[in-house]
This record gives structure tokens, C-alpha cells and sequence, in this order.
């Protein structure tokens, strides 16, 4: 994982384990990623994504103590498991090197991997890769392609309600997409 961080570094993946395994497991067909440098991406639509999922993100190291706590209370009061407490960090960790299962093992391992990757490479970088490699719906990786697949336009030609629209559809991206997402009440922007 360390050998792989450090080309990542400085190098963006051609393929993710999170591709692989929708490719294998659904024979969903990958769109090609269309990788957005992090300085072409607006800081606005970059928030958005940081105040979706991961308020903490400039703070932490990879993990969230307080998500963690905060989801186990949650979870508690309501009798079942429906909050999580992935980080960007653990979401990214989990697309580049993992497969979606939920179990123990494969959140120890997101977890350890965040760690590995906030220490090799930093926030500004994690960041671009969750940007460039987070799922948008069936076969859709990155902001990139996403606004192709949703849009039919580059990424930066979209306008706010579509950025935000992008941004809201990443917590069930193979349920919902940018037309169909009012049928959660809990992922309506408004």
C-alpha cells in the first residue's frame, strides 16, 4: 500500500478496486475518468463535498473520533446500523484499495489505509482523489465524468444547483442520480 501511496503521489490511478469490483461482480461498464487537477475545481464545490461528508476533514488524521461516537449514539437510539462514520480519507481509502462489504475487517483496513495515506499524501491530495474517483451512479467515477454522464457538459460548465445536485447524489449514487434524487427527502438540496 506504501509502494502504491508514493506513485499516487504524483500520479493518478488508472483503475480503482471499487471499478474492478463493479465491473466483476455487476459486468458494469467503467466510463474512462476524466481527471480534474484540484486547482480547476472551485473551493465552493470542493466545500460542498467536505460539509456532505466530512465537516472534520481539515482537522483529522484520516479517522474521526467524534463521527465515530456520534454515529454509535445514532445507531443506538434508533436500534439498527443506518450512520456511518467514514471519513473522506476511509471513502477514498476505500474506492482506491477495497471493495464496498460491510464487515470489520474491511473498516480496520480503511482505517489503518487512511492513516497510511494522510501520512504519505496529504489533505490537498486525498481530496483530488476522492474528487476524481468518488462513484456517481453506475460506472460514473469522478466529478469529471459525472457532469458528462449527468450533464452532458464539462464539469466547469455546470452551475451551482448542478454542482450541488453532483454533491448530494454521492451518498447513494446507485439509487439515485440528479433527476431522480427527490425521491429521498433527506438527499432534496434546497
Amino acid at each position: 500500500v506504501c509502494l502504491v501511496l508514493g506513485i499516487w503521489k504524483i500520479s493518478d490511478p488508472g483503475a480503482t478496486s471499487l471499478m474492478a469490483y463493479r465491473k466483476l461482480t455487476a459486468g458494469t461498464a467503467i466510463k474512462p475518468v476524466r481527471y480534474l487537477p484540484l486547482t480547476s475545481i472551485p473551493v465552493s464545490a470542493r466545500n460542498a463535498f467536505i460539509t456532505l461528508e466530512d465537516h472534520d476533514f481539515w482537522e483529522h488524521w484520516g479517522i474521526s473520533p467524534e463521527a465515530i461516537k456520534d454515529a454509535i449514539e445514532r445507531n443506538r437510539q434508533i436500534g439498527r446500523t443506518v450512520y456511518g462514520a467514514s471519513t473522506i480519507t476511509q471513502q477514498t481509502a476505500r474506492t482506491l484499495f477495497l471493495v464496498p462489504d460491510r464487515n470489520w475487517v474491511r473498516k480496520y483496513l480503511e482505517a489503518g489505509t487512511a492513516i497510511l495515506m494522510e501520512l504519505i499524501l496529504g489533505k490537498r491530495r486525498i481530496l483530488e482523489l476522492y474528487l476524481n474517483y468518488i462513484e456517481f451512479g453506475p460506472g460514473v467515477f469522478g466529478l469529471g465524468s459525472a457532469a458528462r454522464h449527468h450533464y452532458g457538459v464539462a464539469f466547469n460548465s455546470l452551475s451551482a444547483e448542478q454542482r450541488i445536485r453532483l454533491a448530494v447524489i454521492i451518498t447513494s449514487p446507485l439509487r439515485y442520480d440528479v433527476q431522480t434524487l427527490w425521491k429521498n427527502r433527506g438527499m432534496v438540496a434546497r
